[in-house]
């Protein structure tokens, strides 16, 4: 998220349980507070702390892009009542690129990774603005699965994220199709399980017609956008920094389909709703009349959702709104395939033999 409406909003006789903090929460900077933790803590911090009060085992590494992008931590953990088999789940938090992860993103991305039968989740800690520009963040994403692909075949490997890490999901899909310059390119010999956006941002501009007429709505607005791309410094036609400026051509499934399924999920309120629509349909997918339905390749649109609802649910303890049960719902009908002996290890094998 990059900007929040900081305003007092009388708290409604019957209050639904979709989790839209600025309408249902008249103390809204503590609610934004419990979204984003102190940025004066890194994700890993944040992460430990609720690794200890959750009794969960936390395993951390360095990762090293190149010579000209800093390292990054990549932070993995098992994931229970899934059985051994299980693939993995590589997850990249919102914020703007600005802020650290917090309970919200946890919370969500391990109920995902069950959902999705993947008994690793690896949360990459990605280096922040002000200090870290594009396309530092997408090269250390692509660092990222490239060290999962040294663990697990494609068809064991889940990436997801929300706002600028749903931004991250897509600029990762347009390098494997088309790698950016300044980062070398990854070789996989068949497609990741599935790609999983959650509110993602897919344009640079605010033009689009929902940040007039979800103004007010959502919980981000345009000047706060304005800001965030006057701090990342995008080159402006690249795609990799705005899966929008690739065109139809360029995202045609038949030449890009570097996930065997895809999740574009969007909440009804949020700003960002026709650049997530636009960028659905260069993919060619279509948003169903039933938000229940599964098909391998969906965009969804969340009724009484703002952006990324989903982790704002979770950062106020609420696990049934909208916007996450479609998300689960798809997550648990398009589970990653396991490996067919003994773990991971079979697939990659097979993989590599095929390389």
């Amino acid at each position: 998220m990059f900007l929040f409406i900081l305003r007092h909003v009388p708290k409604p006789k019957h209050m639904p349980r979709t989790g839209l903090f600025h309408r249902h929460n008249s103390n809204v900077s503590a609610s934004r507070a419990h979204l984003f933790p102190s940025s004066n803590k890194t994700t890993g911090q944040h992460l430990q702390a609720f690794c200890n009060k959750h009794s969960l085992n936390l395993q951390t590494e360095t990762i090293l892009p190149s010579s000209i992008f800093e390292p990054a931590k990549l932070h993995s953990l098992n994931i229970s009542h899934v059985p051994e088999t299980g693939g993995a789940l590589l997850y990249f938090h919102g914020g703007g690129y600005t802020y650290p992860a917090g309970p919200g993103h946890f919370k969500l991305s391990i109920r995902l990774a069950r959902q999705l039968q993947c008994r690793q989740l690896y949360i990459l800690q990605y280096s922040l603005l002000p200090k870290a520009k594009y396309p530092t963040q997408l090269a250390q994403a692509v660092e990222s699965l490239r060290c999962l692909l040294n663990r697990f075949a494609p068809p064991q490997i889940a990436i997801g994220g929300d706002s600028a890490g749903g931004n991250m999901v897509l600029g990762l899909l347009a390098h494997l199709k088309s790698a950016h310059p300044d980062i070398s390119p990854v070789e996989m010999i068949s497609p990741l399980a599935s790609a999983i956006c959650i509110s993602p941002r897919c344009s640079n501009d605010i033009t689009a017609q929902s940040f007039t007429d979800n103004a007010g709505k959502d919980v981000i607005d345009a000047a706060g956008l304005s800001a965030f791309v006057e701090k990342w410094q995008p080159v402006s036609d690249h795609v990799w920094a705005a899966a929008n400026r690739g065109g139809k051509a360029f995202w045609a499934e038949e030449d890009s389909a570097k996930a065997e399924k895809m999740l574009i999920i969007a909440g009804e309120d949020e700003v960002y709703l026709d650049d997530i629509r636009a960028f659905a349909k260069l993919v060619s997918i279509e948003a169903p009349d039933d938000l229940d339905e599964t098909a391998d390749r969906q965009f969804l649109v969340a009724p009484k959702s703002v952006h990324v609802q989903a982790v704002i649910d979770h950062a106020r303890g609420v696990e049934d709104g909208f916007m996450t049960k479609a998300l689960m719902n798809w997550a648990g009908k398009n589970q990653v395939e396991p490996a067919s002996n003994g773990g991971p290890a079979d697939l990659l094998a097979v993989h590599r033999s095929n390389l």
